[in-house]
């Protein structure tokens, strides 16, 4: 059997359909999920499979394999006109998210509301802090490295 040169994973085809699979289906599923949450009689939240789910998985996949493509696209091109698109429809799918995550607030009862909202707020403080600790302390480990290019230790 002859063997394959080693190839960059985002250069790799079954890496980009795995990929691109795999964040497919996961938007599908996340936009299919809305479709069936509800408020049951009980006034709490209910999971009712309807027929709803199937077009919005369908959607969510789409818009998951579109944005893949464009991923791939803006690497291979490298041009502003690419990474504009890209940077859209990465806009685009941070309103989805940011929408299917705010979409089953509307069901909470009126008293626990501010209780929600506070541990919301609790919750983006804690993340966002974690989030530039880490940022701040790649920065920091990268920061002794030499650059692209440039030869590590004392020059002989």
């Amino acid at each position: 059997m002859k063997p394959t040169p080693p190839v960059e994973f985002a250069a790799d085809p079954r890496f980009r359909w795995l990929v691109s699979a795999g964040s497919s289906a996961s938007l599908g599923g996340m936009l299919a999920s809305l479709a069936a949450v509800g408020l049951g009689t009980a006034g709490k939240l209910v999971f009712e499979p309807n027929a709803w789910m199937l077009p919005l998985f369908a959607i969510g996949a789409a818009l998951g394999w579109m944005f893949w493509k464009l991923v791939w696209r803006a690497q291979a091109e490298n041009t502003p006109a690419a990474r504009r698109r890209l940077r859209l429809f990465a806009i685009l799918l941070a309103v989805v998210a940011m929408g299917s995550f705010a979409y089953p607030l509307r069901f909470l009862q009126p008293a626990r509301r501010f209780d929600v909202f506070f541990g919301l707020g609790l919750a983006v403080i804690v993340l966002t802090s974690m989030g530039v600790l880490i940022y701040k302390t790649i920065r920091w480990v990268e920061s002794g490295e030499p650059k692209d290019g440039e030869i590590e230790g004392p020059e002989e």
